[in-house]
């Protein structure tokens, strides 16, 4: 996570499920040539590595859906605070309008209020 921002890299998490078959591939093997014991002995190493794969396809999908909801809101929060300052400062500039909240010398609310002006 790069400050509030989901990098999610899809073709590493494919990747790492593909080392994970090979691995199973790999300990198959291994569990194959154990004398005295039979070829389908224990869970599947396959099955155990489609599992994890399918785990993180769905992971990387959930990163991306987080991302993506993210960016999302950003982009809503940052549109509504670049329209509030452009019509605040739309405001300011407007010659004729007294509009005492807006005023920059009334620094808080314990100044004296505009209708008693």
């Amino acid at each position: 996570m790069t400050g509030n921002r989901f990098h999610v890299d899809v073709d590493e998490l494919h990747t790492v499920g593909t080392t994970l078959e090979q691995a199973g591939h790999g300990l198959n093997d291994q569990r194959n040539r154990v004398p005295g014991e039979p070829a389908d002995a224990g869970v599947s190493t396959e099955i155990v590595a489609t599992a994890v794969r399918s785990l993180l396809g769905g992971v990387a999908k959930l990163l991306g859906d987080i991302d993506t909801a993210v960016n999302a809101l950003r982009s809503s929060g940052s549109t509504y605070l670049d329209t509030e300052d452009r019509v605040s400062q739309g405001l300011r500039d407007s010659p004729g309008l007294d509009l005492p909240f807006m005023s920059p010398t009334r620094k808080t609310e314990t100044d004296t209020p505009w209708w008693t002006r």
